[in-house]
């Protein structure tokens, strides 16, 4: 055998064995830096890429960033837990300044303007994500109620989620002394605000006490809606009045 006939052969038995040995070959990847905006409005510049991410867990929240979504969190009543987060601020930019997009009334994803300053002390500015759960107790009728009926005894409380961000139901946090249903309400009901009423009902018949100095005069009257946490009624007269219950009456202080 001719010395190029060996060359040949040790040739092609490299070519079908080193496959074997090294395996497949690696797939090709490309990166990309990441964006600094939010998803949903890089979705809307020129020859940006569709989709939203996600965040699935914290990746160490800035200090900023978490102050500014204690200042949104609009629920006193209520407990929010930062459960993701995801920057979109450039590698050198380290944060000073945040502000949340809006209030946060519920769960879901908050969209956070970052203010900071780069390695050489520019200023730089983008967006990131923030993943938050909003928790509280909510009230749940134990049997159907009528309008009129007191809520005392047939309520109780439950902890759970408050729901998406934007939503326009929201239920009631905070239950008053005296509170009432303002309709007729299921057995199971979550109770709203607009399903409850404190003090009188419109059209309710009530004894009115008017009182001035050591003058007490007595009235029948009819409660009158008149806003949130006040308590009126209507004279036969048609004159109407605002006061405060103190049992069955309500009291009128005349100047």
């Amino acid at each position: 055998m001719t010395m190029s006939a060996s060359l040949s052969i040790l040739f092609a038995a490299a070519a079908v064995a080193l496959p074997a040995i090294a395996g497949a070959a690696p797939k090709m990847e490309t990166s990309s830096s990441a964006p600094a905006a939010p998803p949903s409005e890089r979705a809307s510049q020129p020859g940006a890429a569709a989709g939203a991410a996600t965040p699935a867990a914290a990746e160490g929240i800035p200090p900023q960033v978490e102050a500014a979504l204690r200042a949104a969190f609009a629920l006193p009543d209520a407990r929010m837990e930062i459960v993701g987060y995801r920057s979109f601020l450039s590698g050198d930019c380290s944060p000073n300044a945040a502000e949340a997009s809006g209030a946060i009334e519920g769960s879901g994803r908050v969209a956070v303007r970052v203010l900071g300053a780069d390695t050489l002390g520019a200023p730089c500015e983008g967006w990131s994500w923030a993943e938050v759960q909003v928790s509280a107790r909510v009230w749940i009728t134990t049997r159907p109620l009528r309008q009129g009926d007191p809520l005392e005894g047939a309520v109780r409380g439950e902890i759970r989620e408050i729901g998406e961000i934007g939503a326009s139901r929201r239920p009631l946090l905070s239950l008053a002394d005296g509170a009432r249903a303002s309709r007729s309400l299921a057995a199971g009901t979550v109770l709203e605000p607009s399903q409850i009423a404190v003090g009188l009902l419109p059209g309710e018949p009530v004894l009115v006490n008017l009182r001035s100095g050591a003058l007490s005069i007595l009235a029948e009257g009819r409660g009158v809606a008149c806003g949130r946490d006040r308590i009126c009624a209507t004279l036969p007269s048609g004159k109407r009045v605002e006061g405060h219950l103190e049992g069955e009456l309500l009291v009128v202080e005349a100047p």
